[in-house]
């Protein structure tokens, strides 16, 4: 996970943080998300993802594209986001939708 974070930009610092934040003999796949994030992170696990059918040489299959704004904006609605807020949390939900695209599309 690790090279994921530092691939998307997480600082060395912050990286060494999520490690002593996080248990990693735990069994489940817990996610620690800090107070900062809470909003974004709740944001981001109520949204659709947007997804393709795309033919390759296995066959059909689809592809994860992203979140629509006006998903993220419907749920923002939902959630009671307040609107002083919305700017950050939309930068919260596009830096997981960063991070999560390409572990979403492996193969």
């Amino acid at each position: 996970m690790a090279a994921e974070m530092e691939a998307a930009g997480v600082s060395p610092e912050d990286i060494a943080a999520f490690r002593a934040a996080s248990d990693d003999d735990a069994e489940d796949e817990a996610v620690h998300v800090w107070p900062v994030n809470q909003r974004s992170f709740r944001v981001f696990t109520a949204c659709r993802w947007r997804r393709v059918p795309v033919q390759g040489t296995d066959g059909l299959r689809l592809i994860y594209e992203g979140i629509d704004a006006s998903e993220i904006a419907s749920v923002c609605d939902l959630l009671s986001v307040p609107p002083a807020e919305r700017a950050t949390v939309l930068q919260g939900v596009r830096f997981a939708e960063t991070v999560a695209l390409p572990l979403l599309n492996r193969e």
